[in-house]
């Protein structure tokens, strides 16, 4: 099957929920609606629904053009919209399949969303696998990755934010019975830089069937140079 995803993350997605069709999506830091993008296939493919979140205005009739009629997007930033609210009009399942979380991580803004997410939705709603990206690639010092964004005049960020975001975002997962599949995931076996954290909620999924790509994968790691060990995401084997 041919993904989408730079890093395999659409491929995760689908091999932990065993395929599944008709499943329900939440994408935050959505982007361009094909290229690159974790939930493409889901929708296309599977016949997934959702709700997509971008800031950047540009996209909107790329959405408009390209995705499907039962999908939600919303411009907008992440940080500024009432979870509570938009889950019960919009009448989201209480088990929700994906969870993508794609913000600026040396802003500090996916944790700051995760916990939004944790004060307005997280104790009655769950998500079957998650893909969190904290960016730890960018926190070696006097990294050329961390040059800061538009938002701030390009100037690098705190290399603490990365940690910050990394460690912080993986207490509140655990707190709340999420289990990390794969920690630090890389974008291929040639870059040293890991970026992700991918999960599963042993409620929504088949540990038994997680535990067998796990096992797949135990010798799949390799050293890396910020957090010893890293796992490429387009490498993962099913």
């Amino acid at each position: 099957m041919n993904y989408n995803s730079d890093a395999g993350q659409d491929a995760f997605v689908l091999n932990a929920t065993k395929f599944k069709k008709h499943g329900f999506f939440l994408e935050f830091g959505a982007q361009h609606p094909i290229n690159s993008n974790n939930t493409y296939i889901l929708d296309n493919e599977y016949n997934w629904i959702g709700m997509m979140v971008e800031w950047h205005n540009k996209y909107r009739h790329l959405y408009e053009e390209h995705r499907g009629e039962d999908v939600m997007y919303v411009i907008e930033d992440a940080l500024a919209l009432s979870y509570d609210s938009i889950f019960k009009e919009a009448e989201f399942p209480k088990n929700i399949d994906y969870l993508q979380i794609d913000l600026e991580a040396g802003m500090l803004t996916p944790l700051d969303l995760l916990r939004k997410l944790e004060n307005e939705v997280m104790d009655d709603y769950k998500f079957a696998t998650v893909t969190f990206e904290h960016d730890i690639y960018c926190a070696r010092p006097n990294s050329r990755d961390n040059v800061g964004g538009e938002q701030n005049g390009w100037v690098p960020y705190n290399p603490e934010n990365f940690h910050e975001v990394r460690d912080k975002s993986r207490e509140i997962f655990e707190k709340h019975g999420y289990f990390c599949v794969f920690k630090d995931v890389k974008c291929s076996r040639k870059y040293q830089n890991p970026f992700e954290d991918w999960w599963v909620h042993p409620d929504l999924v088949d540990m038994n069937h997680i535990q067998k790509i796990i096992d797949l994968n135990k010798d799949n790691f390799e050293d890396n140079d910020v957090t010893q060990l890293a796992i490429s995401g387009p490498d993962v084997l099913y």
